[in-house]
């Protein structure tokens, strides 16, 4: 039986347990949008209806998917009635997870990808540390696996350097408040009331949309909570319809996203107290986003941007040289490293593949932005034809960490004393 709602249709599936009417309410509703992932649809909803925490709904939003996803999902529903079916055409995962929110009936969001894994205490403990802490957001670690490098990563999330402050930190706490935390939405639980006192939503781009959301919410956040477990994988897939495969469609998306951040940032008269960190995070994306295939639309964008947009149009040269990521000394290094270690490797193996790839990403980064350094400079900006030099970009790095961390690891010292003072006191006595 389907219920229409505007442009949506619900599903309420037949089960042997009583099914709550739309109106209850839950304790988490879980919010996943699902394109062409066919393939790894019958894992995630796996993970989910497994989870140990069982007062949640999940809300699957397929996004105008022309494979099986639609009729995959389904069958699930027929089987639990936690889940919901919602359809819609095709606008992109930031979208979808707007449309999710909009039927949730729990009184936290999580909104997850369709082709990860989750533990089966993922849920419970996030609500745990959320209620336990009174947090507006709980984050956790995740572990990182991607198939196009090949690589692994574990303890992604947010920077070990906040766990010498606590499970709990107020955004004042945290000096680089949009680098100490990962971007994405995946690994985080919010309080609903606190999303829709804010107003928040996603970005309606196709990449990069949980970007303006994650960030916008870490400053109105009252209270940020810290969960020191990895519960869930994060797979970054190389197949057709992945965003990571197509993500040179999408370079064009980051300048939509930080403008609407900083625009945002502005209206609420905080530009000045976050401009650090806004700028530390783009240059962390904006990089990022440039390893994704050499693209003249990019290259073009990124100078309008850099010259007409706050706050790059009032910085001199070499202010923006530094503020917006425009060195390329790091890139060159690791390309580089990954030249010397790929001539140790068997051609045509997937170590041999997955370090091309690396060297290919790092030839288009330093490709892109070299290039918007010259038309910035024959578009009238000074200063910035700066010689390449390592050392320069490590002293500037390490002055930026001694800002960032600085007073953290000092306590962290000092405390680390008190201890083995104490310690030493009680042997003694």
């Amino acid at each position: 039986m389907y219920y229409s709602m505007g442009n949506y249709y619900t599903k309420q599936a037949p089960s042997s347990e009583p099914q709550k009417p739309e109106a209850d309410a839950v304790k988490v509703s879980v919010v996943v949008p699902m394109y062409c992932c066919e393939d790894y649809v019958g894992e995630v909803l796996d993970d989910l209806c497994a989870q140990d925490f069982k007062d949640l709904e999940i809300l699957c939003v397929i996004d105008g998917s022309p494979d099986k996803t639609l009729e995959r999902v389904e069958a699930y529903a027929e089987k639990d009635s936690r889940i919901r079916v919602f359809h819609q055409e095709h606008g992109g995962a930031g979208t979808a997870r707007n449309h999710g929110m909009a039927h949730a009936r729990g009184d936290y969001l999580m909104f997850l990808d369709a082709d990860d894994r989750y533990t089966p205490s993922f849920v419970s403990k996030m609500v745990r540390a959320i209620e336990k802490s009174g947090a507006d957001i709980a984050t956790c670690h995740y572990r990182m696996e991607n198939s196009w490098t090949g690589s692994s990563k574990d303890n992604r999330g947010f920077s070990r350097n906040l766990l010498t402050k606590g499970d709990s930190l107020h955004p004042s706490q945290i000096p680089d408040l949009f680098c100490s935390f990962s971007p994405l939405a995946h690994n985080k639980i919010f309080r609903k009331d606190f999303v829709l006192l804010n107003r928040l939503r996603f970005s309606t781009t196709d990449s990069v949309n949980d970007i303006f959301f994650v960030l916008a919410s870490l400053v109105c956040a009252n209270k940020i909570a810290l969960v020191r477990d990895t519960l869930y994988t994060y797979r970054a897939h190389h197949n057709t319809y992945s965003i990571t495969s197509n993500r040179r469609l999408y370079q064009q998306d980051l300048y939509t996203v930080y403008k609407e951040l900083y625009d945002w940032l502005k209206n609420r008269n905080q530009t000045e107290h976050y401009l650090e960190s806004f700028c530390h995070r783009w240059k962390n994306t904006f990089h990022s986003m440039a390893r994704f295939g050499v693209s003249k639309d990019f290259q073009r964008g990124g100078v309008r941007f850099l010259t007409e947009q706050e706050p790059w149009r009032s910085m001199s040269g070499r202010q923006l040289y530094r503020m917006a990521g425009l060195g390329i000394e790091s890139a060159e290094w690791n390309k580089s490293v990954y030249t010397k270690r790929i001539k140790r490797l068997m051609h045509g193996t997937s170590a041999y593949e997955a370090m091309a790839r690396q060297i290919a990403q790092r030839e288009s980064e330093i490709e892109n932005i070299t290039e918007i350094r010259k038309q910035l400079e024959s578009a009238g900006v000074k200063n910035l034809n700066i010689r390449s030099s390592l050392g320069r970009a490590a002293l500037w790095r390490g002055q930026d960490f001694a800002a960032r961390w600085g007073e953290a690891l000092l306590a962290s010292g000092k405390n680390s004393i008190r201890r083995f003072r104490r310690k030493r006191s009680i042997q003694e006595n």
